[in-house]
């Protein structure tokens, strides 16, 4: 039997797909948090390119990692929801710790 939570988890997983396709154009700054909210001073620092770039790829990523947990639960395979979720979690470490020490995404003064 298939539960009602793997469906919703399949539909997270293609607005996030979705989101990031639209994000690797270039467009959806405005769907990044925080970024949306700074002062134009603060938003100058950064190159907002690279940056929707770089979270369009994270969401799409993340949207794959969704979409095995998807299957995990379709099929009751449990070391996939596993494998998915620690993927994402990995994923979203190395996009933390990537976007705070990189120089791609904030210009150089």
């Amino acid at each position: 039997m298939v539960y009602n939570s793997a469906y919703t988890i399949l539909i997270v997983a293609i607005g996030l797909i979705i989101i990031g396709i639209v994000m690797l154009t270039g467009r959806g700054s405005f769907l990044i948090a925080g970024y949306n909210s700074m002062l134009k001073e603060e938003k100058e620092k950064y190159d907002k390119k690279a940056l929707t770039q770089f979270t369009g790829k994270l969401q799409i990523v993340l949207g794959l990692c969704f979409t095995i947990v998807f299957f995990g639960k379709y099929f009751a395979v449990s070391w996939l929801v596993t494998l998915g979720i620690a993927l994402a979690l990995v994923f979203a470490g190395f996009a933390m710790i990537y976007a705070n020490t990189s120089k791609r995404i904030k210009k150089q003064s």
